[in-house]
């Protein structure tokens, strides 16, 4: 422990005092071996050299003192007059931080992260910068890395995309073939049961392709909406009528509800697209809930906006589940459905809500474990911009 007496007495001697603070702060400067601090005189020449800049730029004190800033720099920044542009700019602001490749005494190159400081006297006199170099070589490497990453895994999401619409494309034409032979065949065959298999495996299969080409057009930005007056209790209806000729919906008996409230508006929409938006939730709905349970579709006006409601009866969505939902190819409990053989792409819910934001509207969903989910959709009654054709 420093005793009184050894202390300095800084009323009787603050000179010495003041002395005593610089050489420490000199020392402290000194052994600073992770960055780079120096002072440069008002011409921009070295006049201190700490041990982190012998070490970062290779060059002994005695040998970096007198060097103008240029030589630390990459011969084409100092021939573009890079350091001393940075002084300048030190000098108008007070001080400036900037990257750029440094040069050691071997002549290699290490990215550096620079902090230059105009220091002045207490009369306002510039009596030179102070400078302070860290080496950030690693670091930019890593994120150079990251960026190239991140660039290829933009290539292969464009190429997925694209494998995705393709192969959907070239898929269809020969789909297409086989259906309308299975037809056919049905006609002359009736009593058939494979023929009956055949055709409904490639019903199907295109509602699949279909749904994956307008993923891959909602993703693109190319996916029309022809717009016209739509009559949501039409749109209903067609839903209903789809979903009560689905197999599985008899097959589990199900129950479905409609309610469209009185003196609901028409709306400016895409008829078929509004329809695609409440078959892919009355499916959602089908798949998760049990045999006897019950569905329902409920119409109202709210405001400016008409509400769609598709409520159920099933096991309902956990909490940590009911963001994953909207993203493309996620599966709710998808073992539950494969055993069941109702596992979809799991792109249902994805263009739901893109078609719901193409309207200008927007869909949320609430739920309870064991009561249920009821996805709404809400949709402007009109749009300012024309409709699209």
């Amino acid at each position: 422990m420093i005793q009184k007496d050894d202390a300095p007495d800084r009323e009787g001697d603050g000179t010495a005092y003041s002395q005593d603070k610089s050489r420490q702060f000199e020392l402290l400067v000194q052994s600073v071996v992770d960055y780079a601090i120096f002072m440069l005189d008002p011409e921009g020449r070295a006049m201190t050299w700490n041990k982190g800049a012998e070490q970062l730029f290779g060059y002994p004190e005695a040998e970096a003192i007198g060097k103008p800033l240029s030589t630390f720099y990459d011969p084409a920044d100092a021939e573009a007059g890079k350091p001393e542009q940075l002084l300048q700019a030190a000098l108008a602001a007070g001080h400036i931080e900037a990257e750029s490749w440094a040069v050691r005494k071997d002549g290699s190159r290490f990215w550096a992260d620079a902090v230059i400081t105009a220091t002045r006297d207490a009369q306002g006199r510039l009596v030179g910068f102070g400078k302070v170099t860290r080496d950030l070589t690693t670091h930019r490497a890593a994120e150079e890395d990251l960026r190239r990453s991140y660039e290829r895994l933009k290539e292969l999401d464009t190429l997925k995309d694209h494998f995705l619409s393709t192969v959907s494309h070239e898929m269809k034409t020969p789909l297409s073939l086989i259906m309308g032979y299975a037809e056919l065949l049905q006609d002359k065959y009736p009593q058939e049961p494979f023929l009956a298999g055949i055709h409904e495996g490639s019903i199907r299969l295109m509602e699949h392709l279909n749904k994956m080409l307008d993923y891959s057009a909602l993703l693109s930005g190319s996916l029309p909406l022809y717009k016209t007056e739509v009559n949501l209790g039409e749109a209903v209806e067609n839903a209903r009528e789809i979903l009560e000729a689905d197999q599985d919906f008899h097959l589990k008996h199900l129950h479905l509800q409609v309610e469209v409230d009185p003196g609901v508006p028409a709306i400016q929409g895409d008829f078929r697209r509004i329809t695609q938006m409440l078959l892919e939730l009355l499916d959602n709905a089908k798949k998760f809930t049990p045999e006897e349970g019950n569905i329902k579709i409920h119409v109202s006006q709210e405001g400016s906006e008409v509400q769609i409601e598709v409520c159920d009866t099933g096991r309902g969505i956990p909490d940590s589940e009911i963001a994953r939902i909207w993203q493309p190819f996620a599966q709710v409990e998808a073992g539950k459905a494969a055993q069941k053989g109702g596992m979809g792409l799991g792109l249902g819910l994805t263009i739901t809500k893109e078609l719901a934001e193409l309207h200008r509207g927007r869909i949320t969903v609430s739920s309870r474990l064991g009561a249920g989910s009821c996805f709404s959709i809400m949709l402007p009654i009109s749009t300012i911009d024309s409709p699209e054709k």
